[in-house]
């Protein structure tokens, strides 16, 4: 499964979408997460301040996580041994980083300081590297409703995604 995460510049998510897709795929059958709109030193060292886990449960933080002491986490080394991290730049399509397509690009509050040209060109750099069947994820206060039909809005729980379509 490969997910391109743009977000938080901890890299929490890319971990987080890691252990929530190990579920799904043990990571030794090549499980890839890529997360190039973070800091990659940070990301790498794997450890978290309490913060960052405000939305999750005792349960998931024990199960991927270890505490690193003075209210810090770390994720447990198995969660890390499938994370590669890279720089990319999502209005320029040669920076995602291959092997394409992805399985879900996950782009939180990212989109809303972009302006009307560029978010269309990172829309049409999503559309061409998710597969079809493929999930983008924005934040809350991001919609690309009405701009490309090559996605469907999809429900998932409390979550709304992006649904790539067949072209």
């Amino acid at each position: 499964m490969l997910f391109w995460p743009f977000e938080e510049t901890l890299g929490v998510a890319p971990h987080r979408a890691l252990a929530l897709a190990a579920a799904a795929r043990a990571v030794a059958q090549g499980q890839l997460t890529l997360a190039p709109g973070c800091d990659i030193a940070a990301a790498r060292r794997a450890e978290y301040g309490g913060g960052s886990f405000r939305s999750t449960s005792p349960e998931q933080l024990e199960r991927y996580f270890l505490p690193a002491g003075d209210g810090r986490w770390t994720v447990k080394p198995y969660f890390q041994c499938g994370v590669r991290f890279s720089r990319g730049n999502i209005v320029e399509r040669a920076s995602f980083a291959a092997p394409l397509p992805y399985d879900a690009v996950f782009c939180r509050n990212v989109l809303i300081y972009f302006s009307e040209p560029a978010l269309h060109l990172a829309i049409d750099n999503f559309a061409r590297v998710l597969r079809p069947g493929g999930l983008l994820f924005l934040g809350h206060s991001e919609s690309i409703i009405g701009l490309s039909p090559r996605f469907a809005t999809f429900r998932l729980r409390q979550m709304l995604a992006y649904l790539r379509m067949p072209d």
